[in-house]
C-alpha cells in the first residue's frame, strides 16, 4: 500500500487560502487487484469585521477520484461547496468477480523462481526442488581434459559442474542442500525426522492468494539408498527462510480491502513491519558419520597357532624334490681326524703364487701396498684359528693337470 498527503496554506490578514491533495493506493499481489483514491480541494476564506460582528465568507471546490480493478472501474465525485455529484465509469459488474485462485495458479506463482546453476527436478513444468552441493564436490575429468592440445599439453580439469552432471564427491565431508520452492512443515530423511532450527520460531503455512484461513500441511520426504538398497543414518537439518506474508501469510477477511464490511480493520495494512514470515524451505543433509566396526578380534595365541597344521592330515602339499648339483663343483670329501688339517696345509702350499691376482686387484681398484705372498701365519696356525678344518674345493682342468687329476685348493664353507 502507499499514500500521500500534501497541504499548502496562505494567510494574508483577513484572507486565508488553502490547497489539499491526497492519494491512497492499496494493491493485492496475487491475484492482482488494486484500489486507489485521489482527491484535490481548493478553498478560500475571507473574514470581515462589521461593528461588533465578524462575518466569514468561504468558497471551496473539490474533486475525488476512486479507481479499482481489474477490470478498471471507478467513481468521480465533484464538490461545489453547496452541492456535489458523482460520475461512475467502467464495468460495475467487475466488483462481483471472484478474486480466488486455484492451487495450480498458486503453485505456478511460488515456483516461478528457477536456478540454472543447480540440478532441478521438474514437477509440473516448474522447478520443484533445487539441489546444490555445499562441501566435498570434486572436479571431474572429462574425455576432453585427458586429450593433449596442439602443443602436447594436457589442460586442467573442468571445475564447472553443470546442472545435469553426476556429482563426484568426497564422502568424508560431503554436504548438500535441497531447496524447496514450496514451503514444508516437516522434513524426513530415510523416515527419520530432520533436526528443527534452534532458537527460531517457525510459522504455519498458509496461501494468502488462495484466501485460505486454515494452514496447509506439507511434507518433504527424502530417501537415500546405498548399492544394496540399504539406508544409512544421514544427518539432516531443516533450513528456514524469510518469505513474503503476501504469499504465505494467513488470509483474514477483516483485513482485505477488497471486502469492505462493517467491522473491517485495515490498521495492520499501515504497519510496515511483519511483512515477512519464517518457513522451512529446504533441508541440509550431511554424509553419515563413520562408525567403528563392531567386529571384535578374538583372543589369539601365537604359540598354539605355530603348532597347528594348516592342512588336514593326508592333504599336505608335495614339494618338488631337490636336484643334486653337479659333482664337479662339490668340495672334496672330508676325512677324519688330523688328516683334514694336513690336507689343508698341503693344499695351501700347492696353490699358485697369488702375485698375479693381487696385481690385478691393485690395477682395478687403483691401490698399492697389498701383500703379494701367501698368508704363512694363517697356514701355520690354521688349527688354532678355525674350529674345524675347512672343506677343500676342486679346480680342474688346469695347465699341467689331467682332467681326472683332482688337485685340492682351499675352499672354505
Amino acid at each position: 500500500m502507499g499514500g500521500l498527503h500534501i497541504r499548502a496554506a496562505l494567510s494574508l490578514g483577513a484572507l486565508y487560502a488553502w490547497f489539499d491533495a491526497a492519494a491512497d493506493f492499496l494493491m493485492t499481489y496475487s491475484p492482482f487487484h488494486f484500489i486507489a483514491d485521489a482527491n484535490v480541494s481548493v478553498g478560500v476564506r475571507f473574514s470581515m469585521d462589521i461593528w461588533f460582528v465578524t462575518v466569514q465568507i468561504s468558497v471551496e471546490i473539490g474533486a475525488r477520484l476512486s479507481l479499482m480493478g481489474p477490470p478498471l472501474r471507478g467513481i468521480v465525485h465533484v464538490d461545489f461547496w453547496v452541492f456535489g455529484f458523482d460520475i461512475a465509469f467502467g464495468d460495475p459488474a467487475g466488483a462481483a468477480q471472484s478474486l480466488d485462485i486455484s492451487f495450480q495458479d498458486f503453485w505456478d506463482l511460488v515456483t516461478q523462481a528457477e536456478s540454472s546453476s543447480s540440478k532441478r527436478v521438474e514437477a509440473g513444468g516448474k522447478a520443484a526442488h533445487l539441489f546444490s552441493c555445499n562441501k566435498g564436490l570434486l572436479a571431474q575429468e572429462t574425455e576432453k581434459d585427458s586429450k593433449p592440445d596442439d602443443k602436447g599439453l594436457v589442460g586442467e580439469k573442468d571445475k564447472d559442474v553443470k546442472a545435469n552432471d553426476t556429482w563426484l564427491v568426497r564422502s568424508g565431508v560431503f554436504q548438500f542442500t535441497i531447496e524447496c520452492q514450496f514451503a514444508v512443515q516437516l522434513v524426513t530423511v530415510n523416515n527419520k525426522k530432520a533436526l528443527e532450527p534452534q532458537s527460531v520460531t517457525i510459522d504455519d503455512i498458509y496461501a494468502k492468494p488462495m484466501r485460505l484461513s486454515e494452514r496447509i500441511d506439507s511434507t518433504l520426504s527424502v530417501t537415500i539408498g546405498g548399492p544394496d538398497n540399504s539406508t544409512s543414518v544421514w544427518k539432516a537439518t531443516s533450513a528456514w527462510k524469510d518469505v513474503p506474508q503476501a504469499l504465505w501469510g494467513q488470509y483474514k477477511e477483516s483485513e482485505d480491502p477488497n471486502v469492505s464490511r462493517p467491522g473491517s480493520d485495515f490498521s495492520n495494512l499501515l504497519n510496515s513491519g511483519g511483512s515477512m514470515c519464517r518457513l522451512i524451505m529446504g533441508v541440509v543433509i550431511e554424509a553419515p558419520i563413520p562408525q567403528v566396526s563392531l567386529d571384535n578380534m578374538p583372543e589369539y595365541c601365537v604359540d598354539k597357532a605355530m603348532k597347528n597344521n594348516i592342512f588336514d592330515d593326508g592333504n599336505e602339499p608335495k614339494f618338488q624334490e631337490n636336484v643334486d648339483e653337479s659333482t664337479a663343483f662339490a668340495p672334496l670329501p672330508r676325512t677324519l681326524g688330523a688328516e683334514n688339517w694336513t690336507a689343508l696345509r698341503e693344499a695351501w702350499e700347492a696353490s699358485p703364487d697369488p702375485r698375479l691376482a693381487v696385481d690385478m686387484w691393485e690395477d682395478i681398484f687403483k691401490t698399492t701396498g697389498l701383500v703379494k705372498t701367501k698368508p704363512t701365519k694363517l697356514i701355520d696356525h690354521n688349527a688354532d684359528l678355525y674350529l674345524s678344518a675347512p672343506l677343500l674345493g676342486k679346480t680342474w682342468p688346469r695347465e699341467g693337470l689331467q682332467k681326472d687329476d683332482e688337485t685340492a685348493f682351499p675352499h672354505i664353507e
